[in-house]
């Protein structure tokens, strides 16, 4: 800690040397001759070239003599002074500008002394005190020399030595020189001789990443670490250190995953081993696994259901469907569509056994409406088309020919009231030549258009009596024979009802009365 105590003393140098500079204006007029002239500040130009040590010793005993000698003087002065000078001749003679101009000159003496000692040991706060008591000394006698003309460049002065001395307090607290610091001479260091550099083996960089490697026991299969691809395996990858998320999938194989964590500079091999999923799962759209195909079950949110085969996402082979409608399938399927041989049970209860074709019935097949009506025969695209049988729920029965589930060509129907039609159809109607037995053992055999007679034919009735002749929708027409039940033969015209006329006969006569005329 610097000593600050020099400061504050040449503060108070600098305040009493301005009360000593007023006192010496009022009493110049009276020490002007009082003062001898053998009084003189210390110090020469000579002394400075004496050494900085000597010099040093020098000074301070001449400041310390002037300052004692100046003091001792002024005092007898005051003496000489209180009581009356006998004659002017008892002092020296004075000459006032030298004596300032010496003064003047001790003070840059006592500067430039400072500044040597600030030089050659650095600035303390014992050659701070020092300097300043020099510094005061000389400026006080200066002061009593120079007289009112000097009190001006004595307050300069003393300005200049108050600078000097806080810049050397100053300059001392910023080198925070040690109290017991001396000046000495530096002392020279012996020579320190250093064993050779014994060489340093380069250190290998740290690594900052891992590396990792992913097989499988499958080809084809893809790699992804933390959800991003990497492709199909072997993989290699330098990654940073951490824990990953290791999945391998591959169609038709249960997935595999597993988390490693890479440490910096290590190797992970971690091999994939993926089992073959035997069946097929699939659930509101998703393929499990991605498996589309053997054997396995189907399943949507609607209800619809499948157990069975399939092939590429597609029911293929044999399998069961229900949908949500209540609609049944079972048996072959190819391409998703019934195929083959199955049964086939519609919402409304209609069920078809048989054989089917890209979902259609095609074959030979039974169908058996709600109603129960059953058709059985040879289908092709969803009707039969061929030959077949149809048994209504009356109990009616058609043996013979269907185009697109009609009766269509040669055929047999026998009515469940025991009416019965033998001969052809067209578009499920009685067409061309046919015989028609009606329930009450009524016959008609002859031409039929659209399910009527109409052209040549016969109306028979049970008790032997008939109609022969031609037919027009349903009714003789034109000239027609009529034949009793007793054998009794007539010509009749519809054009003259109720007249007839008898055989090898052209007298008129009224027709007998005969049925269906």
């Amino acid at each position: 800690m610097v000593d600050l105590r020099p400061l504050l003393f040449v503060n108070l140098l600098v305040f009493m040397l301005f009360i000593t500079a007023a006192f010496a204006a009022y009493e110049h007029g009276r020490l002007d001759n009082l003062l001898p002239p053998s009084i003189q500040l210390a110090g020469s130009s000579k002394d400075q070239s004496m050494p900085a040590d000597a010099s040093r010793g020098a000074s301070e005993r001449s400041s310390s003599a002037a300052i004692g000698s100046l003091w001792q003087d002024t005092a007898d002065a005051q003496g000489r002074v209180d009581r009356e000078p006998e004659t002017l001749s008892d002092f020296s003679p004075y000459d006032e500008n030298t004596e300032a101009l010496s003064a003047n000159e001790d003070v840059d003496q006592a500067i430039l002394f400072v500044d040597q000692l600030e030089a050659e040991s650095g600035p303390s706060s014992g050659d701070a005190s020092e300097a300043a008591d020099k510094i005061a000394g000389t400026l006080a006698m200066a002061t009593v020399d120079s007289g009112s003309d000097a009190t001006k460049s004595a307050a300069d002065i003393a300005k200049r030595a108050s600078e000097q001395a806080n810049d050397a307090a100053e300059q001392a607290e910023s080198t925070q020189v040690p109290a017991d610091a001396t000046a000495e001479a530096p002392q020279v260091s012996e020579p320190v001789v250093e064993a050779p550099a014994v060489p340093v083996k380069p250190v290998a960089p740290t690594p900052t990443t891992g590396t990792l490697v992913i097989r499988s026991n499958v080809t084809g299969d893809r790699a992804s670490i933390n959800g991003r691809d990497y492709g199909a395996t072997a993989v290699t990858e330098r990654l940073k250190p951490g824990s990953y998320e290791i999945t391998v999938t591959k169609p038709g194989y249960e997935a595999w995953s597993t988390q490693v964590r890479l440490e910096p500079g290590a190797k992970r091999i971690v091999h994939a081993k993926l089992n073959e999923i035997k069946g097929v799962d699939f659930v509101d759209g998703v393929w499990r696994n991605n498996v589309r195909s053997g054997e396995g079950k189907y399943q949507t949110s609607d209800g619809t259901r499948y157990t069975g085969n399939f092939d590429d996402g597609q029911f293929e082979g044999f399998g069961s469907l229900k949908k949500a409608d209540g609609t049944r399938y079972e048996g072959n399927w190819l391409d998703g569509e019934y195929h083959g041989s199955g049964t086939l049970v519609l919402p409304d209860g209609t069920k078809y056994v048989g054989t089917f074709r890209s979902g259609q019935y095609d074959g030979q097949g039974t169908l058996t409406l709600a109603n129960g009506d059953i058709f059985t025969g040879l289908w092709g695209n969803g009707k039969l088309n061929g030959e077949g049988t149809f048994t209504s729920s009356d109990g009616d029965l058609y043996v013979g020919s269907f185009v697109n589930n009609e009766f269509h060509g040669q055929g047999t129907v026998t009515y469940g009231d025991g009416s019965h039609y033998e001969g052809t159809f067209a578009n499920g109607k009685y067409q061309g030549k046919g015989a028609l037995t009606f329930a009450d053992g009524k016959r008609y055999v002859g031409q039929f258009l659209d399910g009527k007679f109409h052209g040549l034919g016969e109306f028979m009735n049970p008790n032997g009596s008939k109609i022969t002749g031609n037919f027009k929708f349903g009714e003789p027409f034109g000239q027609a024979k009529l034949t009793t039940a007793q054998g009794e033969v007539f010509t009749a015209r519809t054009s003259e009802p109720g007249t007839c006329y008898r055989e090898q006969s052209y007298r008129a006569t009224a027709c007998p009365e005969l049925e269906g005329w």
